[in-house]
């Protein structure tokens, strides 16, 4: 491996280049990762020992992963470094999270702390979301954030309830402002209703409001037929139909008939009204002729299909 690596750095450049140091650091670290290491750190830019840092890396994780942060504390460069460290996170996660996790705890009030804590989340939401939830209700509430935001996409393609039960536990913050809209909006893409059930079950607060919205939004981008139809069995008042009104802003790019079928439902005649004008303007950009038609078909007073400036 020396003589590889010597050759290698006197006679290569460009991609090349950090293309052969990466499969030599791979086989050379796999024996003895310290050498490869230094000849690693030797390279003359970050740009051509990308691939090799990375291959150190996963050889030594899985002999020293303590040797290896030792060796990564000594970059200069931070972005090099940040994303080694990064690196090291995932793959010591798969050996040992409990061994993982303190080390990245470690790291928590570093320049790249955050960053690593995330790429610890992403490989250890994948093997166990639960253990990896109770990591991050011990971060600080500016990384519990974008982690618990990490972990809930992850988690909610797998288990969405037992996620939506652990977002819901958030004490009132930013962490949870961010959860529950994230929750609601993944976990209508595979089951809107129940996505929708959870978030009205919520307890009345801005997020629980935009985690509805989310929820109905995605619901209508996915499942629009099965929308309409589970408002419609929902009693009349307020809540559903702003539901309507919502389901139908959305409905008006790709159904624009089913979304002012959907908007002619709003209870409130004034609500109504003012749901049509605002789809029929959007509409006319589009298709004028089509909503003009359907203005007049619908009866809309002269001074009303004006307002949105549509000739029928």
């Amino acid at each position: 491996p020396e003589a590889a690596s010597a050759w290698a750095t006197d006679h290569l450049t460009g991609p090349l280049a950090a293309e052969s140091f990466g499969m030599i650091a791979k086989e050379w670290a796999g024996n003895n990762p310290a050498a490869a290491a230094a000849w690693v750190s030797s390279l003359p830019t970050s740009v051509l020992s990308e691939g090799a840092t990375t291959a150190v890396i996963d050889a030594w994780v899985e002999q020293d992963p303590n040797a290896a942060a030792t060796w990564i504390n000594t970059f200069t460069d931070p972005d090099r470094k940040t994303e080694a460290m990064s690196t090291l996170a995932s793959e010591w996660c798969a050996q040992s999270p409990a061994d993982a996790s303190k080390w990245v705890d470690s790291q928590l009030g570093k320049p790249g702390g955050g960053e690593v804590a995330e790429a610890l989340i992403g490989a250890w939401g994948a093997q166990d979301p639960y253990a990896a939830s109770q990591w991050v209700m011990t971060l600080p509430e500016n990384l519990q954030t974008a982690s618990a935001g990490t972990l809930l996409s992850l988690w909610a393609t797998c288990d969405p309830k037992v996620a939506a039960d652990w977002a819901a536990q958030f004490p009132t913050g930013e962490t949870r402002s961010q959860a529950i809209p994230e929750i609601a909006s993944t976990w209508a893409g595979s089951e809107p209703e129940k996505a929708v059930a959870w978030t009205l079950a919520l307890p009345d607060s801005p997020e629980q409001q935009v985690a509805l919205d989310d929820a109905v939004r995605t619901w209508t981008l996915v499942a629009p037929a099965t929308l309409g139809t589970w408002v419609d069995q929902q009693p009349s008042n307020d809540a559903t139909d702003h539901l309507r009104t919502l389901g139908a802003s959305v409905l008006i790019e790709s159904h624009p008939l089913d979304a002012m079928a959907m908007a002619s439902k709003i209870s409130d005649p004034v609500k109504m009204q003012a749901s049509e004008i605002r789809l029929l303007k959007r509409w006319g950009k589009s298709d004028p002729a089509a909503a003009g038609a359907w203005a007049a078909q619908a009866g809309l007073p002269p001074a009303v299909i004006g307002r949105p400036r549509i000739n029928p």
